[in-house]
């Protein structure tokens, strides 16, 4: 029975990422092509920004300690003479954990949203997921986007992120390391 819950409650936790996930995605998805404000509008004001190569890049980021509370259920068997006998017992133990998520958005010279990009887990990403998952898609966009099949991944030292950047020229600008 408690291998059932726990097996249970990991497809729980699987299904609930996958939503999480997919609305992060959708919803920052949704807002390329759209000025800044659309992005603070859907988010809060950003914890921070940055100049990349002439792109600005607004940050919003989220961490926090957690203690859950996990059962551990054991099985003990045994004879008493001849009588066989079984019995379960449930303790319980503290595990730490921490919720996080970043989400950084870069956007050119006329503040529209040129792309996206973020990393966390469902506890530290729920809250901003909730709040893009109204994001409607921009309907018609003024400036040309990158595409983002045309960047070139790029991991720039004492950065925690991976960057996109326009060329592999670029990237080394940046003292970056091209990243396939």
């Amino acid at each position: 029975m408690a291998t059932r819950k726990i097996v249970l409650l990991a497809v729980a936790g699987v299904a609930l990422s996958g939503c999480v996930f997919q609305r992060m995605d959708t919803g920052l998805r949704n807002l390329v092509g759209q000025d800044i404000h659309a992005a603070v509008n859907a988010i809060g004001y950003p914890n921070g920004q940055r100049q990349i190569l002439g792109d600005t890049i607004y940050v919003w980021s989220t961490r926090s300690d957690a203690t859950f509370i996990m059962p551990t259920t054991s099985t003990t068997a045994g004879m008493v003479g001849n009588v066989p006998i079984y019995g379960t017992t449930t303790s319980y133990q503290a595990v730490s954990g921490t919720y996080a998520c970043t989400i950084e958005i870069a956007v050119d010279a006329s503040n529209r949203i040129k792309r996206y990009e973020w990393k966390g887990n469902v506890g530290g990403c729920s809250s901003y997921a909730n709040r893009l998952a109204n994001v409607p898609a921009a309907s018609v966009v003024s400036q040309p986007i990158v595409q983002l099949k045309a960047d070139v991944r790029c991991k720039v030292p004492n950065q925690e992120a991976i960057g996109f950047f326009e060329s592999a020229a670029k990237c080394d600008a940046a003292g970056g390391t091209v990243v396939r």
